[in-house]
């Protein structure tokens, strides 16, 4: 049995899932249930990728996304754990990543019992709605991520890192950025790398530690190293361009994006 089976054989049995995807604004709630106490569940993380225009796949633009939290204890210690939060134009597929990410934020020795995700939307026959189901299928599937919002608007240049562990990104802005913005890029980014992919491996199959991202700053350009990274490239890639995509309209214009990621087509 591989390390994912392992760690998501919960879900046929415990998992619950009622989601519609809208740009309307709606409540989110998610309920996870462990054997043991269990705390620090990344849902802070996972407001933040909402509030940097990273949940929003390919159906909404990054910049009608948002999420913040409106009830639960963040640092509590419980076998229970109970949040809403209100959230707009969230992709039903980031489902999926809610999924992968709270089973993994419970680490060993404890282990997941059940996972509700509830919207306060009803469910339609749309393409936009998923349901346990659906939500199951998706976990076997490896390409059932969020993607990237059409177009981007600037350029992006994506190959295969000569390293299988090691990637390198740049990014080029219209101009450099003051402390202030990049004390909030610096913040987006590290939302992206910390919740992105669920902190699978490549092959989905094993969790992968990551180094952490060293970034650096020249005139225009923002340079970014990961000593190791080993990540499904292109959900990672995905959501990255999304947040770059928010920080774009919201932030300092970016120009060229470049990326060198192991097991990117170039």
């Amino acid at each position: 049995m591989t390390y994912y089976e392992r760690k998501f054989a919960w879900v046929d049995e415990g998992l619950d899932v009622a989601y519609r995807a809208s740009a309307e604004t709606q409540t989110l709630t998610l309920e996870l249930v462990c054997d043991s106490e269990v705390t620090q569940l990344g849902v802070d993380d996972l407001v933040d990728v909402l509030r940097f225009g990273g949940a929003g796949g390919a159906i909404f633009a990054p910049r009608s996304v948002s999420g913040r939290l409106l009830r639960g204890d963040l640092w509590a210690s419980a076998k229970r754990h109970t949040f809403e939060l209100e959230v707009a134009g969230m992709d039903r597929l980031f489902v999926r990543c809610l999924i992968e990410s709270l089973t993994l934020s419970a680490m060993a020795p404890q282990k997941v019992l059940s996972l509700t995700i509830r919207g306060s939307l009803p469910l339609d026959t749309s393409p936009l709605s998923v349901d346990t189901e659906g939500a199951k299928k998706w976990l076997r599937d490896p390409d059932a991520f969020p993607g990237q919002f059409v177009e981007p608007p600037f350029v992006v240049r994506a190959r295969r890192a000569a390293s299988a562990r090691q990637a390198r990104m740049t990014v080029a802005f219209s101009r450099a950025l003051t402390k202030k913005e990049y004390d909030t890029f610096h913040h987006a980014w590290l939302t992206g790398d910390t919740f992105l992919a669920g902190g699978l491996d490549a092959a989905g199959l094993g969790y992968a530690p990551k180094s952490g991202a060293r970034l650096s700053r020249s005139g225009v350009e923002l340079k970014i190293a990961y000593s190791q990274l080993d990540v499904r490239p292109r959900p990672a890639l995905d959501l990255w361009v999304n947040i770059l995509h928010r920080f774009h309209h919201d932030g300092v214009p970016i120009e060229r994006f470049d990326i060198a990621l192991a097991g990117l087509t170039d």
